[in-house]
């Protein structure tokens, strides 16, 4: 065991005071702009698309989802490396935060054969969606080129969290942004065609991904390589399989996949359930949720900084210090989302008009009396969402996710995914009753995980050695016990 280091900021800025908000937004302000990078990767795929066929725009959103939602088990699991970082750089220990980015890294790749398998099974029962034949051959030919650029993104996730889990968000948002300019070069280069590369339309979309998220794990391997990164973290001498913190990772970070996984897959048939109540139903529904995304994207770049904070407290011992940052988040996020609420339901001229001056005006006639009625849901679950993403962030951090899991996934299903399969069953599905369903989720899992941080069950949690915790609380203590006395002879004199 490497001897103990005190906790320490990055070097090249002086650190902000703890449980203040100048530290919530160095660290969360990075990673909203990383966040929005990574929805704006989205955007241009599903944007070039629609300019290329509407069959390819079709074909992207369900293989998308249908990737995202096998993929989601693998990153959940391996991305809880990131509490592993946090809670060990509060604790000042430099080797155990580059032997849990390898034991994620060992994890992630003992998921992609279960990932590969699952889309195996996914792909042979996409005929029985009932898609158009065109449609569906498009699909399956991206839904396979998803799934290889799948692969260098859980495999980027634990390197990822060596920066993110310290605090070093701009490494972050650097590489998203390099990703994202990759990615839109090679969109335009190979959806439509250019110089050598003839036009490959979706698989041309797909081509490009594998290639930006290929880009986005090299330039993590290529930090790595750094001087700091071999000799002050050790990252190379590090790799070996620990047995012990392997199975630690598995404990904590497995039921946060499953808790991914189940709301992202519960999502998906929510998804699919109003697909069936006709084209207009489900282009309100995505336009309502396109607009949330206004509010939703900040969110989680605030929950992520939530879950860095958090971690380093506990890795601390001062779980009182990670109350106090919890709450200045929440703080934030709420009075963004309450000014948006005012904004969805007083306002929707003034966010619907970008979307209006290049639609069809009869489509979008039928449209926007929709998207008006979807926006008052918006406008009142977005507080409770809040509370899911701030709160649930804090628990998790500290290593409650074994509850995290439980109230999300009865949450999604027994809320939302199963109201609106009986309700379709029994022939009286309507737009409302989804949203209805979505809001009930939503509204109960705030709630839920506002309650447990109340609870105060976390702060005596942890998912690193607790000796190591408690060296460090009684280390801080000292330090400021000794900061008076160093100021006495100055006194004195």
């Amino acid at each position: 065991m490497p001897p103990l280091a005190a906790p320490h900021a990055a070097p090249d800025r002086p650190a902000a005071p703890a449980g203040s908000l100048r530290e919530l937004f160095r660290i969360a302000t990075p990673l909203i702009f990383s966040a929005g990078s990574l929805m704006l990767m989205h955007f241009v795929d599903r944007m070039f698309l629609t300019w290329y066929s509407t069959d390819a725009l079709a074909a992207s959103t369900q293989a998308s989802m249908l990737n995202w939602s096998l993929s989601s088990l693998a990153i959940g699991t391996v991305s809880y490396v990131n509490t592993f970082v946090s809670q060990y750089h509060g604790a000042g220990q430099k080797a155990r935060i580059s032997q849990s980015i390898w034991q994620g890294i060992y994890v992630g790749i003992g998921f992609l054969p279960l990932t590969f398998g699952m889309a195996y099974a996914f792909w042979l029962a996409l005929p029985y969606a009932g898609h158009a034949p065109e449609i569906l051959r498009l699909e399956q030919d991206y839904f396979a080129l998803l799934l290889i650029a799948s692969v260098p993104s859980i495999l980027a996730t634990p390197l990822s969290s060596f920066y993110s889990g310290r605090g070093e968000t701009m490494t972050i948002l650097c590489v998203n942004i390099g990703m994202l300019a990759t990615n839109t070069i090679l969109d335009a280069v190979m959806i439509f065609g250019a110089g050598p590369f003839p036009a490959m339309g979706i698989r041309g979309a797909g081509i490009a991904t594998i290639c930006s998220t290929a880009f986005g794990l090299f330039l993590y391997v290529a930090l790595m390589l750094r001087r700091r990164e071999k000799q002050e973290y050790r990252f190379w001498k590090e790799r070996r399989f620990d047995r012990e913190l392997c199975g630690r990772l598995m404990r904590y970070g497995f039921p946060s996949g499953l808790q991914l996984f189940g709301d992202v897959f519960a999502f998906a048939i929510f998804l699919f359930v109003v697909g069936r109540l006709g084209r207009d139903a489900q282009a309100a529904t995505n336009l309502a949720f396109n607009l949330n995304s206004l509010v939703f994207i900040p969110m989680l770049g605030l929950g992520t900084a939530v879950t860095v904070l958090v971690g380093r407290r506990i890795g601390e011992g001062r779980p009182q210090m990670a109350v106090r940052t919890t709450w200045l988040a929440f703080g934030v996020t709420a009075f963004y989302v309450i000014v948006f609420a005012f904004v969805y339901l007083g306002l929707p001229d003034v966010i619907l008009e970008p979307y209006r001056r290049r639609a069809n005006p009869e489509e979008f006639a039928r449209l926007e009396p929709l998207v008006r009625q979807l926006l008052v849901f918006v406008a009142i679950y977005s507080l409770s969402d809040a509370m899911a993403v701030i709160f649930g962030a804090a628990v998790r951090a500290a290593g409650d996710t074994r509850f995290a899991f439980v109230i999300t996934f009865l949450s999604a299903w027994l809320l939302m995914a199963l109201p609106v399969i009986v309700a379709e069953s029994l022939g009286k599905l309507t737009l409302t009753l989804c949203w209805i369903a979505c809001s009930a989720h939503i509204i109960f899992l705030g709630g839920g995980f506002l309650w447990r941080f109340q609870q105060g069950r976390w702060k005596s949690m942890a998912v690193i050695e607790k000796h190591l915790i408690e060296e460090t609380r009684l280390k801080l203590v000292t330090d400021e016990l000794d900061e008076p006395s160093a100021e006495l002879p100055r006194e004195s004199a």
